[in-house]
């Protein structure tokens, strides 16, 4: 932090917890500036061992580490609302990418032939969430406090009552598979993906001339490694990334030579706009003409996602939505991701699974924006990713145990919407402190021009 202080007594005029308030000689005014991250006091300490389990929570929710930047960073210990956001990052990334793994050896709930993550979906996220998400990263640095706060508090203010609705809808799919009334609550509720081993069942008994090709299409249905939709989502991630290096920013250099500030630099923009529409026009036919082939042999019906165009768009709007608030406030891309699946047929459990593995290449790609721009300190950067690394490996795994043994999927809809909660009161306060401490105008000021 480097906000101007007020070298006096109490809690509206100094900086805080873990920060001091410093004479700058330069400018001849005192200043925060917070202690290093490896200065672990005892209360620093504790807060630390809580949140890699707070993690594991968040996780299971298909969150990752941003619902932490709240609560945890920007009160607790007391970061700026932009340092927050970028230690978010670190979350992020060291909470989805040891979760991802684990994931990937997860099979559905009602159907275990199937994987946990839809793919289909990721694929659709992913034409969206690259640049979305650096779109939201750069953003960031130049919106005021204010403005971001406003936008944090709205956006879950929207969402949590979506959430909410969701999660009870699920808890009365438990309770009627508990009742053994599974058949009529899979006619009756039209946002069930129990429907899929009914499908499964009516493919096998009304397709035997159709066998070959349809065990084909089981086997790429079922498969935990399914080559092409993995390696149309790296190819998008690396299509992206190779456009953003070369455009400059007021901190980082590019591969071209390019200056930042110039028109030159700014129509890369516009390049990356226009490679993205190439690709995701290439990729929606692809995934048109893979539908088409399974209405053919009416091989499981129940799912579709890039016919009609309608429910395509809106995926993509999904994903566009998850990686740029994601980016732009530091929150959890779940939040987004979370519900729109719910509402695309997806039952709890694989709506979160699929939410955390796009949240791997949201982190990623902000990371490589974090170590590019030079925006946190090594060390700051590897204590908070093995603190979310501790969290998914851990604690994560205890709850998904505990979830497939009890079958207790809905809740990680409830986990969704306290963390909204939560992270609507912890900005609320963040504002009122920030603004009382070091003025309004700290709140309203642009943070970075070009």
């Amino acid at each position: 932090m480097t906000e101007f202080c007020r070298n006096i007594p109490g809690f509206f005029n100094g900086c805080g917890q873990f920060s001091k308030c410093i004479l700058n000689s330069a400018v001849g005014r005192y200043q925060c500036y917070h202690i290093s991250s490896f200065d672990i006091i005892p209360s620093v300490g504790v807060i630390y061992a809580i949140m890699p389990f707070v993690m594991g929570i968040s996780i299971i929710g298909g969150l990752g580490g941003g619902p932490l930047k709240g609560p945890f960073l920007e009160v607790l210990l007391n970061y700026s609302q932009t340092e927050s956001t970028h230690i978010a990052y670190c979350l992020m990334f060291g909470s989805a990418i040891l979760n991802s793994i684990i994931l990937f050896f997860e099979r559905h709930p009602y159907n275990n032939k199937r994987p946990i993550i839809n793919f289909q979906i990721a694929i659709i996220y992913n034409l969206a969430i690259p640049m979305a998400s650096n779109f939201g990263s750069s953003l960031q640095d130049y919106l005021p406090q204010l403005y971001i706060l406003l936008l944090t508090i709205g956006y879950l203010a929207i969402i949590c009552p979506i959430i909410w609705t969701k999660g009870i809808d699920e808890n009365n799919i438990f309770q009627a598979q508990q009742q053994k009334n599974i058949e009529i609550q899979l006619q009756s509720n039209d946002v069930s993906q129990q429907r899929l081993m009914l499908t499964d069942a009516l493919n096998e008994s009304n397709h035997q001339e159709n066998s070959a090709q349809i065990k084909l299409l089981e086997d790429e249905l079922n498969s935990k490694f399914p080559i092409i939709p993995i390696t149309l989502i790296l190819f998008s991630f690396t299509l992206n990334q190779v456009i953003i290096q070369m455009r400059a920013t007021p901190r980082s250099e590019s591969i071209i030579g390019l200056k930042a500030c110039t028109w030159q630099n700014d129509m890369m923009i516009l390049v990356l706009i226009f490679a993205n529409i190439i690709y995701t026009t290439i990729v929606w036919f692809y995934g048109r003409k893979k539908e088409l082939q399974m209405d053919q042999y009416k091989f499981n019906t129940e799912e579709r996602y890039f016919t009609p165009f309608t429910r395509f768009a809106l995926i993509y709007l999904g994903g566009f939505g998850a990686g740029f608030t994601s980016s732009i406030l530091g929150l959890g891309a779940g939040f987004i991701m979370v519900p729109t699946m719910l509402q695309a047929g997806l039952v709890a459990r694989c709506a979160s699974s699929t939410s955390a593995v796009n949240n791997l290449m949201i982190s990623l790609t902000n990371l490589i924006t974090l170590l590019t721009e030079k925006l946190l300190t090594a060390d700051t950067i590897y204590l908070f990713t093995g603190l979310a690394m501790i969290g998914g490996l851990f604690v994560t795994k205890l709850f998904y145990f505990l979830m497939n043994k009890y079958k207790i999927g809905y809740i990680v809809i409830f986990i969704v919407f306290w963390l909204g909660i939560i992270n609507i009161l912890s900005s609320i306060y963040y504002g009122i402190v920030t603004g009382k401490r070091y003025g309004i105008q700290t709140l309203t000021e642009l943070q970075t021009t070009c």
